[in-house]
């Protein structure tokens, strides 16, 4: 594995090895998470457009947990703080943190997208 930023390798470690190392298996997985945390952040986005505080808390939850799956702990605890923003019947400050979400999904996209083209 080379070096990452985003991604935590020893979380990685941790999946091959829950698996036996079948990459077929993890690549459907990083498939899946993808198009899964794309899917949350259109749900992101759209509860801070419309106000909803309870699918700000929702979305942000999935995402929370599922980036840490896949040891991605930026986006996690990003993630985190949005639900925690939810929680409170708001998404005051969610407009705020929603382009460093983004960000931080491109780099971990990025990064698990070149760890399944180019091995672990």
């Amino acid at each position: 594995m080379g070096i990452s930023q985003s991604i935590d390798p020893g979380s990685l470690k941790n999946l091959l090895e829950m698996f036996n190392g079948d990459l077929t298996f993890i690549n459907e997985m990083i498939d899946a998470f993808l198009d899964d945390a794309a899917n949350l952040l259109e749900n992101l986005h759209r509860a801070v457009e419309t106000n909803d505080s309870n699918e700000l808390r929702r979305a942000a939850h999935s995402l929370k947990s599922n980036s840490a799956n896949f040891g991605a702990t930026a986006l996690s605890e990003l993630s985190k703080e949005l639900e925690e923003i939810g929680k409170g019947s708001s998404v005051l400050g969610a407009a705020e943190r929603l382009p460093l979400v983004d960000s931080e999904f491109a780099l971990v996209r990025a990064e698990l997208e070149a760890l399944r083209e180019n091995g672990f």
